[in-house]
């Protein structure tokens, strides 16, 4: 063993394998060192050589070494370094009969690091990280293209290597296999513990997963390796059979789940497994794990292999323990797993609790105005189902213009596309910091399109929906005023003194700042007298009149029937500050003076390029719409006619 050992290197006591391939199944044979190996491949008739062919790729590298936890600086040797087709072997020197220092065996699970910028900005080096069973080789190379070379070359090797399946892995596919043959499928339970409820921990995961550290994104959240994680989960799964409270651990094992994509499969199979042969089905212990199930299924689903794994799974406790609760967990996941789609965001308490009781939850949509409505929705449901319930609630199947619910709180308005799954949105917001200034985050339900600014009816809720938006974005600093059922708020703040405003800010580029100040105000005060009067005389208007009188002043401002966005013109030829509006008609520009300069208490929307073309796409979407019924009614108009 000594002509192998590194005495500043570890030696892995694994390094020495082979595969034996059966029925397409590899079978990995680890050796407790080169004597006993050796010993293994001669009696199979394997000649070893003690270099590797000529041909193998080879070149120097430097490999770092151990150091103690307290150093800090990069402590590298320059090795040979060969690549085999079973390994990556490293030598003191290029000479023939120099002895190995080191052997890193490689298979499917191994995997490679490339290049990263940051570490040749802070080392000169460009950097290769090597990934084995038990340990990894950290490389270094000046030359960007030979650090390429190798890597490409490294990853050839594992990519060729015959995929490692774990006991576990053989035993689903063989259940798939005998899955008609309920005697046969009982046995395989009944022989192989690994399949079946344990109290003993695990001590490697039961699928195989990626040798390897995690991205340094997710060594900041505190995750250490897959294999590692995996274990973690399992001790979890164990220990919440004893709480009482176990929403917080189903919370933190989704968001692992969330975070490690590849540890899905795994988690699956490892309540699988504990949910399987339970000596007390009933048990608020296995009850615990049936929860998990349950909210798993509605956050993400496992490959397809795994997924009919849980559904032979599920069909078995089904049958084997009717009218139980565990049964109606088992019929409630398989209804799940039918309607789940990805998620970015793990459920929220709330959601984990209604789940726990496999029930809908409650949620508030607000409109403008103050008015709200609670709605039940459940992890599947989408925003787009949930404007059609309000629509329909509100008897507007017959508007032509386009609602959408919005993510909406004091400075912000972001409309949530069709698709979007509502708890998912709830979850996003119940985890996200709440800023005082900001205020609370609310599902808002409003006009998002128009598509039909004038032939709509002026009675009805559409119409009302219309002119609150309206005050609101041509007025953003009185969005709480309501909705003019009295005019006493107008009053107190009249909407539009566009004029007067457009004069003040002229006037203040060309007067001194404190001179300004004292002029402003008493503008400001004859401006609003002078409203006010006008304002006074519609006193004992009926509300309805007051609005239509309210909308045909807004119609004759050529921005009506579009959605504006505050946007910046860094070029020149435009003012600073406009306004972007988005319609059916046409993309356009205006400035913000036009309608009135907010000033003092303002609502600034701050959105993304994102949510402008997200609007486009919608108008455009409906436009279309609109063609094709059109051709379509054209065309049975023409067939009648023949």
């Amino acid at each position: 063993m000594s002509q192998y050992a590194d005495s500043e290197d570890e030696h892995d006591g694994m390094m020495d394998t082979d595969e034996e391939v059966t029925n397409g199944r590899v079978t990995l044979l680890n050796g407790n060192g080169p004597p006993y190996f050796h010993g293994y491949l001669y009696m199979k008739g394997v000649s070893v050589s003690s270099r590797p062919p000529l041909s193998s790729p080879s070149g120097w590298l430097h490999k770092e070494m151990k150091t103690n936890a307290k150093s800090t600086s990069l402590k590298l040797k320059k090795r040979w370094f060969v690549l085999t087709h079973n390994s990556l072997d490293y030598y003191k020197s290029a000479e023939k009969n120099s002895s190995k220092m080191g052997t890193l065996v490689l298979n499917s699970l191994c995997s490679v690091i490339q290049p990263d910028e940051r570490v040749h900005r802070e080392t000169g080096y460009w950097n290769i990280i090597v990934y084995g069973r038990k340990h990894c080789y950290r490389l270094y190379t000046k030359m960007l293209n030979e650090a390429m070379r190798w890597t490409a070359a490294i990853l050839g090797v594992i990519e060729s290597k015959t995929p490692i399946e774990t006991p576990t892995l053989q035993l689903i596919r063989d259940i798939k296999e005998n899955s008609v043959n309920a005697e046969i499928v009982e046995q395989m339970y009944r022989r192989n513990p690994i399949l079946r409820y344990t109290q003993h921990p695990l001590h490697s995961p039961l699928l195989p997963l990626p040798y390897g550290e995690v991205t340094s994104l997710h060594r900041q959240q505190g995750y250490a390796s897959l294999q590692d994680e995996a274990v973690r989960v399992f001790n979890s799964l164990q220990e919440m059979e004893t709480l009482a409270d176990t929403v917080p651990i189903i919370q933190g094992i989704l968001q692992t789940c969330q975070d490690l994509r590849p540890l899905r499969d795994e988690v699956y199979c490892q309540v699988i497994k504990q949910t399987n042969h339970v000596p007390q089905p009933n048990s608020p212990a296995n009850l615990a794990h049936w929860h998990l199930l349950t909210c798993m299924s509605c956050t993400f689903l496992p490959s397809r292999a795994i997924l009919r794994y849980l559904r032979f799974h599920l069909k078995r406790v089904r049958e084997r323990y009717p009218g139980t609760e565990i049964e109606r967990y088992a019929s409630f996941i398989g209804e799940s797993l039918k309607k789940t789609k990805t998620r970015e965001f793990v459920p929220s308490q709330e959601e984990i609790a209604a789940l726990l009781l496999r029930q809908e939850m409650s949620t508030t949509v607000y409109c403008h105005g103050g008015g709200s409505c609670k709605i039940s929705i459940n992890s599947h449901t989408t925003a787009g189902e949930v404007v059609e319930k309000l629509i329909r609630g509100l008897a507007m199947e017959d508007s032509k213009n386009l609602f959408s619910l919005f993510e909406h709180n004091t400075f912000t308005d972001r409309a949530l596309e069709s698709r979007v799954i509502v708890a998912d949105v709830l979850a996003k917001l119940a985890g996200s910091e709440e800023d005082e200034e900001e205020g609370e985050w609310k599902l808002y339900f409003k006009l998002y399109c128009f598509l039909d600014v004038e032939s709509m009816p002026k009675e009805g809720v559409e119409f009302a929906f219309m002119f609150e938006q309206v005050v609101n974005r041509t007025n953003p600093g009185f969005s709480d005023c309501g909705s003019l059922s009295s005019l006493s708020c107008e009053l107190k703040e009249p909407p539009l003194f566009a004029d007067c405003l457009t004069e003040i800010h002229s006037m203040f580029q060309v007067e001194g700042e404190q001179r300004l100040e004292m002029w402003v105000k008493e503008e400001t005060s004859a401006t609003r007298t002078s409203i006010l009067e006008k304002w006074a005389r519609l006193q004992g208007m009926p509300q309805h009149q007051a609005m239509l009188k309210y909308m045909s002043i807004i119609k004759e401002w050529p921005g009506y029937g579009s959605t504006l966005f505050d946007v910046e013109c860094k070029e020149g030829g435009f003012p600073h500050d406009l306004w972007l509006g988005v319609s059916a008609d046409n993309v356009s520009l205006k400035q913000p003076l036009s309608v009135g300069r907010r000033h003092g208490p303002t609502r600034v929307f701050h959105l993304q390029v994102g949510e402008i073309t997200k609007i486009m796409k919608a108008y455009i979407n409906m436009m279309v719409k609109k063609r094709c019924s059109i051709m379509s009614v054209s065309s049975v108009a023409s067939s009648w006619a023949r």
